[in-house]
């Protein structure tokens, strides 16, 4: 579930903001080009780490407390 929550929020985040910048990059249509790949892997990168650390905070393990 983990994987599944940080994926999407990487993939729509970056997908998002690479619709606001106007930024195009199509890994198999266009030549290749590494400074692009570098800047969608990175992108990817941030907002699923991000993901991963929201997931974490969001569905924290609760105490128990019944003694």
């Amino acid at each position: 579930m983990k994987f599944l929550v940080a994926f999407l929020f990487g993939f729509l985040g970056s997908k998002l903001l690479f619709s606001f910048l106007d930024f195009k990059y199509a890994a198999f249509s266009e030549p290749f080009d590494f400074i692009k790949m570098l800047i969608n892997i990175g992108v990817f990168g941030i907002f699923f780490f991000a993901g991963t650390v929201f997931f974490k905070k969001l569905y924290r393990a609760k105490p128990d407390n019944c003694s």
